[in-house]
Formats: C-alpha cells, sequence, structure tokens
C-alpha cells in the first residue's frame, strides 16, 4: 500500500485527480442543453450585430429593393419570352427565356439570397428570440 500512495499522493491530489477526470469526461460530450445555450448565444449575437448596425437602415433597404427588382426583372422578362417563345413557336425567345433563367441560377441566386437575409434577417432573429 506505501506505493500505491506514493503513486497517488494525499487526498488533495486524488481529488484533483478525479476532478480532472471528470472535467475531461464532461467535454467529451456536447449535449443538447449545451447546443441550445450556444445556438440561443449565437442569435443573441446577431441581434447585438443589427443594433450596431442600425445607422445604415435606408441604405440596406435601397440594395434590398434593387437587387430584388433586378431579380424580378429577369424572373418576368424569362416567363415572358418563355410564353411568348411557345405562342409563337419561336426558338430565339426559347434560348432567350433558358438564358434569363440561367442568369438568374448561375449569377443572381448568391446575391439574392444574401441581400434578402442580411435585410430581413434581423426581424427574424428578434421574433425567435422573444419566442423562446
Amino acid at each position: 500500500m506505501g506505493l500505491l500512495s506514493r503513486l497517488l499522493g494525499n487526498g488533495e491530489t486524488q481529488t484533483k485527480i478525479v476532478d480532472s477526470a471528470i472535467a475531461a469526461g464532461d467535454k467529451l460530450f456536447y449535449t443538447q442543453e449545451e447546443k441550445a445555450e450556444n445556438s440561443a448565444s449565437a442569435s443573441r449575437l446577431w441581434v447585438e450585430f443589427y443594433k450596431h448596425d442600425a445607422p445604415p437602415n435606408v441604405a440596406r433597404r435601397l440594395i434590398a429593393l434593387s437587387v430584388t427588382a433586378v431579380f424580378l426583372l429577369i424572373v418576368v422578362s424569362s416567363f415572358g419570352l418563355g410564353v411568348l417563345g411557345s405562342v409563337l413557336a419561336s426558338p430565339s425567345y426559347l434560348e432567350a427565356s433558358e438564358y434569363g433563367l440561367r442568369l438568374l441560377s448561375d449569377v443572381m441566386a448568391w446575391p439574392f439570397t444574401a441581400t434578402i437575409t442580411y435585410y430581413f434577417g434581423k426581424g427574424i432573429l428578434q421574433a425567435r428570440n422573444r419566442n423562446g
């Protein structure tokens, strides 16, 4: 028993070893409670970001409206060209319509999504934090 007590030390050392083992075991697992707590803190950080970002609301609104206007112009014109190409049986109108749809998916999808998320994200996060 003398060798074992020399290896493990006195009661204080044993307590430190046990506490360290428990803390290490706790850090191995990411519980649902920890996930919810981290998600809530991330939402609070975004709301704080939006509070400090309040002065450029007019600019944000203008950017969101302009990107949305361009997006809708391409959608409406592609739809109109597609209908016109089908009615007139003209391949050039159909090609122009397909080009507009490719333009939407390849070029406009990311800027539109990012702008709309940035513009409406503040209200969504605030409503989410109010509701719990």
